[in-house]
């Protein structure tokens, strides 16, 4: 952080071990790109783009695919379905950590927007492949930790910016005593 010069109230949702989060950071960038003539080219990468970008894109592959597949559901372009990489890579994490694979989308549809729809499409992918997945705003986080073990959520998405919040006039407390 301190290379970028980040402020140092970023560090403080860190997890305990914060080679997780290294080993694991290709889960928090999302390419913008566009498809040419010449085929798909990359703009940039967007490193916080995670955050509405793997929902926004999971969404448009899914028009995309509606639209120009053809009569046996192929598109003229792939590419990694965003919420399946995430869910593989939740799974990897569950089995690294010996943990269920049950993950807690913390966020606020206080930031994102009046509808906690945005969370809960993620939410629903996941649970309906395999995991147990459920999103949070700040105030419902503790019902992820502080309940019966079976039905912790040992693994969590921080689906905010410490600064969106801050500005929101939301606390992330609840967030740190989940971690």
């Amino acid at each position: 952080l301190a290379a970028y010069r980040m402020p140092a109230s970023e560090d403080r949702l860190f997890v305990r071990d914060p080679f997780v989060e290294e080993r694991y950071a290709d889960c928090v960038v999302r390419p913008d790109g566009v498809i040419g003539p010449d085929g798909p080219q990359f703009l940039e990468f967007n490193v916080s783009g995670a955050l509405g970008g793997v929902v926004e894109t999971h969404c448009r592959l899914e028009v995309w695919r509606k639209l120009h597949a053809d009569d046996q559901g192929r598109a003229p372009f792939r590419s990694p379905r965003p919420f399946t990489v995430r869910a593989d890579m939740f799974r990897s994490l569950a089995a690294e950590l010996a943990v269920a694979p049950r993950v807690a989308i913390a966020g606020s549809a206080r930031v994102e927007g009046p509808e906690r729809r945005y969370f809960e499409i993620e939410a629903d992918y996941y649970n309906s492949h395999g995991l147990t997945a459920r999103f949070f705003e700040p105030e419902e986080l503790v019902e992820a930790w502080d309940c019966p073990p079976q039905l912790r959520y040992p693994i969590g998405l921080r689906n905010f910016t410490i600064p969106d919040w801050l500005d929101a006039g939301l606390d992330t407390t609840p967030v740190q005593q989940a971690l």
